[in-house]
């Protein structure tokens, strides 16, 4: 039988980092590429007026009594703007995550960022979307049962919800290797995961655990970077504006851009953060189906 380290395959995503930072930066440009779109479809649909339509429409929908004559236009303003969103994202979507996987079982398959678009995304995009819709149908049913469960007993219901988390943990892990399998095979195939990780349950959970670890350390740090630089500017700035207890017109421009900066900051980081999160959580899977199926790259092929 075919094995594999955890903690190898745990950090997968790091050496993908390490021997191709180039990929990640391309990665992080895409993410800002989508961010951007979003952000010009909204302001170009909604107007300049969009984050205070958004907060109108949360305190309407709030409301005891809400008018829907003020909340159905922008509705249907908002659902444009998803409607316009939606494809890019799939597509990106597909992309990247056929990417991460192209990184780890076709590394000589080269294109900025292992980036393509064809059938291998096509396929991707399908194991992603079945596999959605079978965790919509496992929760719907989850909530169901734990409904009926709620009408006899609390106790019955908190070891339910252990229950449910148990099992939707399980079928994650079992399933997990469906989207590598169909890259690697170039043929749909979502069960086939099945028999992959059969035996190995606990050691491909706790690559995962170890990356989610490793994955957390970082966006924390990151967090606590950015707050510091947000909170140093926002002081600088705000003592800066106020003179003698009074508001300094002169210094709102150079506050205000400040603001921007940060904001844009924030972007990169953000983006950046994506990449990497690509890396680590998309890595363990693709490095695990490799060492689990037995056979290189040019041997699947």
């Amino acid at each position: 039988m075919a094995s594999f380290s955890a903690t190898s395959a745990g950090v997968e995503g790091f050496r993908i980092i390490k021997s191709h930072p180039g990929t990640i930066a391309v990665w992080a440009g895409v993410n800002i590429l989508i961010t951007v779109l979003v952000l010009g479809l909204m302001f170009g649909i909604l107007g300049g007026s969009v984050f205070a339509d958004l907060q109108a429409l949360e305190a309407a929908s709030a409301s005891e009594s809400p008018d829907f004559s003020q909340i159905w236009p922008m509705f249907r303003a908002l659902g444009g703007v998803i409607l316009l969103i939606l494809p890019v994202a799939i597509v990106a979507g597909a992309m990247l995550q056929a990417a991460v996987n192209r990184v780890v079982l076709r590394p000589d398959e080269k294109s900025p960022g292992f980036l393509r678009l064809g059938m291998d995304e096509v396929r991707v995009f399908l194991v992603q979307f079945i596999l959605w819709l079978l965790a919509v149908v496992l929760i719907g049913l989850l909530a169901v049962g734990l409904g009926a469960l709620g009408q006899i007993s609390g106790w019955l219901v908190f070891f339910g919800v252990l229950g449910a988390i148990v099992l939707v943990v399980f079928l994650a892990v079992r399933l997990s290797l469906a989207i590598p399998q169909t890259f690697a095979t170039r043929r749909l195939n979502l069960f086939g995961s099945f028999g992959l990780t059969k035996g190995n349950f606990w050691g491909i959970f706790g690559a995962y655990a170890l990356a989610v670890a490793c994955y957390l350390v970082i966006a924390i740090a990151v967090a606590i970077v950015f707050g510091v630089i947000a909170a140093v500017i926002g002081g600088v700035m705000a003592a800066t504006a106020m003179s003698g207890g009074e508001v300094n017109p002169s210094a709102l421009g150079p506050m205000m851009g400040a603001f921007g900066a940060a904001q844009i900051v924030n972007l990169l980081l953000q983006a950046v953060l994506g990449a990497v999160a690509l890396a680590i959580f998309g890595g363990p899977p693709a490095a695990i189906y490799k060492a689990l199926s037995g056979e290189t790259a040019a041997e699947v092929f």
